[in-house]
């Protein structure tokens, strides 16, 4: 998951970070979701995409590391727990 934009079109150098085996370099932007292959690096989640906002539905992952779970809710990544509960929506069991 990315906090900001990496990469450029007009880019002279990549940096080795982001460097793919072919020498092209990953041009993707904050909030997006990349994953590596073993040989380049794929966007799997590409947060500027307009179907997430215009279908409803909301989108989870899982940090594997941390097992954190998180929800990309009003264009930004949030904690899935995150969010206002009206009285009377919810109880804590002992």
């Amino acid at each position: 998951m990315l906090l900001d934009d990496v990469g450029n079109e007009d880019a002279q150098e990549v940096s080795k970070a982001w460097r793919n085996n072919d020498g092209s370099g990953l041009i993707a932007s904050g909030n997006d979701i990349v994953e590596w292959d073993g040989s380049k690096w794929h966007i799997v989640f590409d947060a500027s995409a307009s179907d997430h906002d215009s279908s409803g539905e909301l989108v989870y992952t899982t940090n594997l590391n941390t097992g954190v779970q998180y929800k990309f809710d009003n264009n930004e990544w949030i904690l899935s727990f995150e969010g206002e509960y009206p009285t009377g929506t919810w109880r804590l069991y002992f």
